[in-house]
Formats: structure tokens, sequence, C-alpha cells
């Protein structure tokens, strides 16, 4: 909605002790780091959130008309 993307992708894939979810757009990017610094990614922050409460790590890769990629990595229970 916010991206204006015309065209999305989501991956999951299972590795040897994780689970790797990836989803990537082409809309119009978005600086990440201010978003999250700012407040204004709230949305962005809960889901950080999340993932690290899981043990998990969350890469975000966006530029300005670039588009975005997001890829979380959880570790599978058990796995640490």
């Amino acid at each position: 909605k916010h991206s204006r993307a015309t065209r999305a992708f989501v991956e999951i894939n299972k590795e040897d002790r994780a689970i790797r979810i990836t989803a990537e757009d082409n809309g119009r990017g978005f600086d990440a780091d201010a978003a999250l610094s700012n407040g204004r990614g709230f949305g962005l922050t809960s889901l950080l959130e999340r993932i690290r409460m899981l043990g998990g790590t969350l890469n975000i890769k966006s530029g300005d008309g670039q588009g975005t990629t997001i890829t979380i990595k959880v570790n599978l229970p058990g796995q640490r």
C-alpha cells in the first residue's frame, strides 16, 4: 500500500536450523533507518521487536526508487 509497488515477491525457506522469509517489491523505497529511529515506522518497530523476541534478525534493503527487500531469519526452537 505505502510502497506503491506493482510487483511483490515473498519466499520462505527452511535452512539447516532456521527459517528465512524474504519479501521484495518494486515500490518507491524508503529510508528504513529513519523510519525505525524517528517513530514513524511503528509497524517496522513492532516487527523488529517481535523478531528479536524470537532471537531472529531483520535486514531491510531499500532506497529511493529502488524498491525494498526485507529478510527475516529466525532460528528453529532448540536450534540456537
